[in-house]
């Protein structure tokens, strides 16, 4: 500003020696780093209830995957193994008689 030939700007204070430029960059930093708390406790507790939500939903899958494929066959063959014991025992039964 010298070689212009302007005079020295006054610098505007804040509190004693701490000049308004200052205190607007300390303030909008301190702001910038409680904005960011902020933000990462939401995006965490968000994300903690999406992680829930696809627990619960993949929990539901594997149960009816293991319903449909796993568990309803073997109850079928069960049945079907429980109806043929018991013609085997009825033809025993009756051969028994027989003989």
């Amino acid at each position: 500003a010298e070689w212009l030939r302007l005079p020295e700007l006054p610098l505007p204070l804040v509190v004693g020696e701490l000049p308004w430029p200052t205190a607007l960059l300390l303030g909008g930093l301190l702001l910038r780093v409680l904005g960011g708390l902020v933000r990462r406790s939401a995006v965490t507790a968000g994300a903690d209830r999406h992680r829930q939500q696809a627990r619960e939903r993949l929990a539901g899958a594997v149960a009816k995957v293991a319903r449909d494929e796993v568990v309803a066959p073997v109850r079928a063959e069960l049945a079907h193994l429980a109806r043929l014991d018991a013609a085997l025992s009825r033809a025993g039964a009756g051969s028994a008689q027989r003989g």
